[in-house]
């Protein structure tokens, strides 16, 4: 009996060793830097990782400050206050400082975590690090890209919108005070359909479900009504692009202007010939239009033309 438990001793011992061993080896292979501070703020646990971002070993940190390691006064100070308020408070902390790595600057974000023994004594504090430059990166460029198409949109003389598969605007560049005599914040939340001269909407809506469905990029020809009651002709560019809160989702880009008078015939016309056309539509086969058969060898032998009047109110 004595014997089998002795057996039965060492084979858990040796499982714990192994358990403990594999769990340093998932932890060096980690891409963050896992470490650990006693109340003198000292380290007191470091996985490998932390060499692949300084160069140092981790053995070369134990049993010392962030000062003794020879950190940079400033992000000493960072350290030291941070990880005496998690002693102090229990709450979590988080902040980043700017590495100089053996390959150069490197974005390092840090957060703190409270570890507590089983009578909830705060014992020690695990940080971990993660090198968020890439990510960093990634975010500047957006923002710069952001900033490029909001000055862009701010400064065009075409009004750029963006709708939902609705309708409804979500965005307006100022543009629509030259075009439409509208604020920006006045079109916010409005449907275009409702701007739009009724004997146009049915062949706008037909276009834009067929816009939502691909990534074609279509132009076209509407009435609009500004904010006086006059109708004017848009010349409309739109695309569906997805919602960058949900990829599943997909709105309408367009860049629309206003453009002279057109024949009566025309918008109609317009419309047909956008919504058969091959080219337009590379993807979809075009179903017969009896009406569009009857007025396409007359719409593609006679020259369209320009009136010098103003566009007529809607009917």
């Amino acid at each position: 009996t004595i014997v089998r438990n002795i057996d039965e001793q060492v084979r858990l011992e040796e499982e714990a060793k192994h358990r403990g061993e594999l769990l340093q080896h998932l932890n060096d292979a980690l891409p963050v830097v896992i470490v650990r501070f006693d109340r003198q703020l000292r380290y007191t646990y470091l996985n490998q990782t932390i060499y692949r971002l300084t160069g140092i070993a981790a053995e070369q940190f134990i049993g010392k400050t962030n000062r003794e390691v020879g950190t940079p006064e400033h992000i000493c100070e960072l350290w030291e206050k941070s990880i005496s308020g998690v002693f102090q408070s229990r709450q979590s902390r988080q902040f980043e400082f700017v590495h100089e790595a053996p390959n150069g600057p490197r974005n390092v974000r840090v957060m703190l975590f409270a570890d507590l023994d089983a009578e909830s004594h705060i014992v020690s504090v695990t940080g971990v690090m993660i090198d968020v430059t890439d990510e960093n990166q990634t975010l500047e460029a957006l923002r710069d890209s952001r900033e490029r198409y909001r000055f862009l949109a701010q400064h065009s003389t075409d009004m750029i919108a963006r709708h939902d598969q609705d309708g409804h605007i979500l965005y307006v560049s100022p543009a629509c005070r030259r075009l439409l005599g509208f604020e920006p914040d006045e079109m916010m939340g409005l449907s275009q359909f409702e701007l739009m001269h009724p004997d146009d909407v049915d062949h706008v809506r037909l276009i834009q479900e067929r816009l939502l469905e691909s990534d074609t990029v279509t132009s076209t020809t509407f009435r609009i009504r500004k904010k006086d009651g006059n109708y004017v002709w848009f010349e409309t560019t739109g695309q569906s692009v997805p919602d960058p809160a949900d990829p599943e989702v997909r709105h309408l880009i367009t860049m629309s202007r206003d453009v002279p008078a057109r024949k009566p015939t025309e918008p109609a016309l317009a419309w047909d010939l956008a919504l058969h056309s091959t080219t337009a539509m590379p993807s979809r086969t075009a179903a017969p239009c009896p009406c569009l058969d009857r007025r396409l060898p007359r719409l593609r032998s006679t020259q369209l033309t320009h009136t010098p009047s103003t566009v007529a109110p809607a009917r």
